[in-house]
């Protein structure tokens, strides 16, 4: 009887013992448990807190950058798409600085044109040495603006016809304004811009000049049936091209550098 009940006593021993170890492992559970749900609230409001630093840190940024930013100034940020993009250009074509009048200021000038008429022509500067006391000039016709009456010497040139090339637009308008046949030189090409004003209009002008070769005789030109305002064939020595040509810039300017990097 007494060994029985010892047994039992040490079974009710062990059975608490092993309630007491269930206890304590659940314990440990439901601590693990909220730790990591502490952990996991801790995670989200850092979260949270690093989203509005990064708010704040962007609106000062901005702020920063507004401050910093420069005003747009001068006549480019006036001009319209177009013209800004003509301007931009101008590193490989040559603008013009004045108005065929003189009156107008290069700005002012740039900042119209993209509301101006375009017209995209092809011009020659083309050479010949005639002995002295001539030398070597260029070729020229005369025209006269039948509005005005002012005559001034171009270059031979003039505008496209459908499906034409440039070059061969070049060729063509100098047989028929001058007689004489040419050889266009394509890889020579410089473009000059400018508005310039005939019969009363003033038009946005975009000429192709090129170097040419001539063919004929200068002293032997075809016959010519152009326009009345095309007073003839003018060898312009090259001593006076300031004086004939100053009047537009960039028809000046192109001439020049084309003589300059004669072959």
């Amino acid at each position: 009887m007494k060994a029985a009940a010892a047994a039992a006593a040490a079974a009710a021993v062990a059975t608490a013992a092993a309630a007491a170890a269930v206890a304590t492992a659940a314990a440990v559970v439901a601590t693990v448990a909220v730790a990591t749900a502490v952990v996991a609230m801790a995670a989200q409001a850092a979260a949270k807190a690093a989203a509005k630093v990064a708010v704040r840190v962007a609106a000062v940024a901005q702020v920063a950058a507004a401050r910093v930013a420069p005003e747009p100034v001068g006549q480019l940020a006036k001009m319209p798409v177009g013209a800004v993009a003509a301007v931009a250009a101008g590193a490989t074509a040559i603008d013009a600085s004045a108005t065929t009048t003189g009156t107008t200021s290069k700005s002012a000038r740039v900042g119209s044109s993209a509301q101006l008429e375009q017209r995209i022509r092809a011009g020659v500067v083309c050479l010949h040495d005639f002995a002295e006391p001539s030398g070597r000039a260029l070729l020229c016709v005369r025209m006269r603006d039948p509005a005005t009456g002012v005559a001034r010497l171009f270059p031979p040139g003039g505008g496209l016809e459908p499906a034409e090339s440039i070059p061969d637009a070049a060729a063509r308008e100098t047989l028929e304004e001058t007689g004489l046949r040419v050889t266009v030189r394509p890889e020579t090409e410089r473009i000059a811009r400018y508005p310039y004003t005939w019969e009363g209009v003033t038009r946005a002008i975009t000429t192709h000049f090129f170097r040419a070769e001539l063919l004929d005789d200068p002293a032997a030109p075809a016959p010519v049936d152009d326009a009345s305002y095309n007073e003839g064939v003018v060898w312009l020595p090259l001593a006076e091209l300031d004086r004939a040509l100053g009047f537009e810039p960039a028809i000046l300017e192109a001439v020049r550098h084309l003589i300059s990097h004669a072959r």
